[in-house]
């Protein structure tokens, strides 16, 4: 967990791709699986939908620490992983992150 947040490691294009999916895959499975058991039951239904923000908080917290590492591949500046938080510039962001080629030291 720790090589995975650290923001001063690099992160090519089919690692950052992969691990997106992962990340999104496992989250989104998570909020799943908890609003189906917790959701059941109308007094826990306001706990399940706390526990599936809080599972999208880690989500973002992990997608912008990939941004990051994808950034410092790419010599770019690790405070552009902060456009994520803008609605549609987070989509072109993700594809540009995709296509931007690694820069060797």
């Amino acid at each position: 967990m720790e090589m995975l947040l650290d923001m001063r490691r690099t992160r090519g294009q089919l690692g950052f791709l992969c691990m997106t999916v992962l990340v999104t895959v496992l989250f989104t499975a998570l909020g799943y699986v908890t609003m189906v058991t917790l959701g059941k039951n109308h007094h826990f239904s306001s706990l399940a939908i706390f526990f599936c923000i809080l599972y999208a908080i880690f989500w973002l917290g992990m997608f912008i620490a990939l941004c990051i590492q994808r950034l410092n591949d790419a010599r770019w500046p690790g405070i552009l992983a902060l456009l994520t938080l803008v609605p549609a510039v987070n989509l072109g962001l993700w594809i540009l992150l995709l296509v931007l080629p690694s820069r060797k030291t």
